[in-house]
């Protein structure tokens, strides 16, 4: 029974989250340690850092941080004219309101 498939919905095993951009007013949101995804940033499928990042006071103010291994899918932009990209985060990393992350969850 353990080497059987079950069938299941994609929303029963992964969560599907909006990202965010904190003020960009605030200094003290810019600059920081985590990597902020945009589709800028979306040029490679193994993405292991970004060219903007933000504190940890901007992460809890205005986007989400999700754990490596999460996929991004950008779903809004002029990008997506030629492009649909997709990439995996290859560390904890923020995303901006147009990228979509889809994170697995741990099935019990």
């Amino acid at each position: 029974m353990a080497n059987e498939w079950a069938e299941t919905t994609l929303g029963a095993v992964a969560d599907f989250l909006s990202g965010g951009t904190p003020s960009k007013d605030r200094a003290d949101y810019w600059g920081g340690t985590i990597p902020w995804v945009t589709a800028k940033d979306m040029k490679r499928f193994r993405l292991e850092d970004t060219q903007d990042h933000v504190t940890e006071n901007g992460a809890e103010n205005g986007t989400k941080v999700v754990p490596a291994g999460t996929a991004f899918l950008l779903t809004r932009g002029m990008t997506l004219l030629n492009d649909v990209p997709i990439c995996v985060a290859g560390q904890p990393m923020a995303f901006n309101q147009d990228v979509k992350a889809v994170a697995s969850r741990m099935i019990t």
